[in-house]
């Protein structure tokens, strides 16, 4: 449901907080200090933002690959988290698994009408800079388990981070501040 996307979003972004708290105070959290503040930007982008921003969309639209796109969403970014700590074949697996949330996505925003054809473009333009940039994640993930196609840190916070702060991030919320949906869940 859009709201509980929402609530799982909130409940990201305080783990984003703890992260982005451990990189100021400098506590050791196992990762190097760059590490710890990119899983603070990525809780607040991919972990917050993102599921807010489906929750909104989802006010809009309801299909069964909305539905089907939810859990996989909601569930990436612990899964990356997991697979970058532990096994990085499970983040290459998660990101595929993203990549195919996130074109699903894309493709129902097109199929979505907005309020506003303003808000339409800001959404879908949203939505399609997450579609190119979580390509360079999947190159990412795929260099980390099977050391080929040499998709650096730098590389991702030059390319990635931008796509994801300025198209994504801006955008998107541009998008949803200019005619935010109104709730349909009964409380």
């Amino acid at each position: 449901s859009p709201e509980i996307s929402m609530d799982v979003g909130m409940v990201y972004v305080f783990i984003g907080g703890l992260w982005f708290f451990a990189f100021i105070g400098g506590i050791d959290t196992g990762f190097s200090p760059l590490i710890t503040w990119l899983t603070a930007i990525h809780f607040h982008y991919s972990a917050f933002l993102l599921p807010i921003s489906l929750g909104f969309f989802g006010r809009l639209h309801q299909s069964k690959m909305y539905n089907i796109s939810i859990p996989i969403i909601l569930s990436g970014p612990m899964l990356v988290a997991i697979g970058i700590t532990f096994w990085p074949l499970l983040e290459v697996i998660s990101v595929l698994l993203y990549i195919f949330a996130i074109y699903t996505l894309i493709v129902l925003s097109f199929q979505t009408r907005f309020a506003s054809r303003a808000q339409a473009v800001c959404v879908r333009l949203s939505y399609s800079a997450l579609g190119v940039s979580i390509l360079f994640s999947l190159l990412y993930a795929a260099n980390r388990a099977f050391g080929k196609w040499g998709v650096s840190i730098d590389f991702m916070l030059t390319f990635h981070g931008f796509l994801n702060c300025v198209l994504f991030g801006f955008a998107g919320v541009m998008g949803w501040v200019l005619a935010p949906p109104e709730s349909k869940h009964a409380a």
